[in-house]
């Protein structure tokens, strides 16, 4: 028998994550979120860091001179965004660990007879007879059922185990604040802090001052900078912490760790959240734009940085994800919707439209 050739490889995985190699491969979000449901399934609890290394374990022999770790962990922070992973903190007050757990088999029904699907690893193929019409389709790290009969799709799921997310708790997001009066609370938190010049190694910031569109680009090692920034400072064990603080040259001189006011949500929302109105407040906004879709009546928004989960669901539930160019990622949106999605940018994300 002839050996397999690294394409029959690569197809053969797409097909056992349940999709199609003529439409998708195994770098796309849609196999390696499947990839991360799956490892989930099989491992959680565990860290983010056991996560990876067991997906890169199983995925390494696809491409052996591939560093896939990338690819995994931005897979894992989107699912752990649009909630199909959960993050819980360790009971002990004196550790920072925190582990992973897949979500529970859940849905959100949207309009229009479209619903997400969230967690577990039952596949919906599987449980919808096909005398019902109901399309599952795989769209960036989602996954939409589409249904001709919603109530009797809801019910389905619903009787084999599914939860039944409010679309508003899974919206849910902080309450409406202008950027001034969101830096200050956190300019007062920090305040009230007495100053405690520390060297601490590895540090890094955000520097407010450099290119809004270049997210990556805009961290830098603190050296010699002077001023209050968003930044990650290391821990004894785990993933680096995301704080605010309030630095001079090599020295921190008060810091608080995040998240400290959005408990509801992951340190690096509340942390793009400030940064945002950093920016803002610095007269340097982070940036979207809006252009024609492919379709007609639709739009799609581009995004150039990070941006919360919670803002990441809204969009989620008024659109696609679209592949996206030169930009942090895309979604098309329904013509009808565009007005209210700008003011929800530029009002509670202080982005500015370019």
């Amino acid at each position: 028998m002839n050996p397999l050739t690294l394409s029959q490889c690569e197809a053969l995985a797409v097909e056992s994550a349940g999709l199609s190699p003529s439409h998708v491969g195994v770098h796309s979000p849609e196999f390696l979120s499947a990839v991360v449901r799956a490892a989930a399934a099989a491992i959680t609890p565990c860290t983010r860091r056991e996560l990876t290394a067991y997906i890169l374990k199983h995925l390494s022999p696809l491409q052996p001179e591939h560093d896939w770790r990338d690819e995994i962990r931005e897979a894992i922070e989107t699912l752990l965004a649009l909630g199909d992973l959960v993050a819980v903190p360790d009971d002990d007050q004196e550790s920072s660990r925190v582990s992973l757990y897949l979500a529970p088999s859940s849905f959100v029904e949207l309009s229009d007879g479209e619903f997400i699907l969230l967690g577990g690893y039952q596949d919906a193929r599987l449980i919808i007879p096909e005398t019902v019409e109901a399309k599952l389709t795989h769209v960036w790290y989602t996954r939409r059922l589409e249904a001709r009969d919603p109530s009797m799709v809801r019910d389905i799921l619903l009787d084999f185990g599914f939860l039944n997310l409010r679309t508003d708790f899974w919206l849910k997001s902080p309450d409406p604040l202008s950027a001034a009066d969101h830096l200050r609370r956190y300019d007062q938190a920090l305040s009230q802090l007495e100053i405690r010049p520390t060297y601490i190694e590895d540090v890094s910031i955000l520097d407010s001052s450099t290119d809004v569109r270049r997210y990556s680009r805009r961290w830098a090692a603190l050296k010699s900078q002077n001023g209050r920034f968003v930044g990650r400072r290391p821990q004894a064990f785990g993933s680096r912490l995301w704080c605010y603080m309030q630095v001079d040259n090599e020295n921190v001189l008060r810091h608080i760790d995040l998240p400290h006011f959005e408990h509801h949500w992951m340190g690096y929302d509340e942390a793009w959240h400030l940064q945002q109105a950093l920016d803002s407040m610095n007269g340097n906004p982070q940036q979207f734009s809006v252009k024609p879709g492919v379709e007609t009546g639709k739009r799609i928004v581009d995004v150039y940085a990070p941006i919360p989960s919670w803002a990441v669901r809204r969009w989620n539930s008024l659109g696609s994800p679209c592949e996206a160019h030169g930009v942090w990622f895309s979604f098309t949106i329904q013509e009808k919707s565009l007005a209210a999605e700008i003011r929800f940018a530029t009002e509670r994300l202080w982005l500015k439209q370019v």
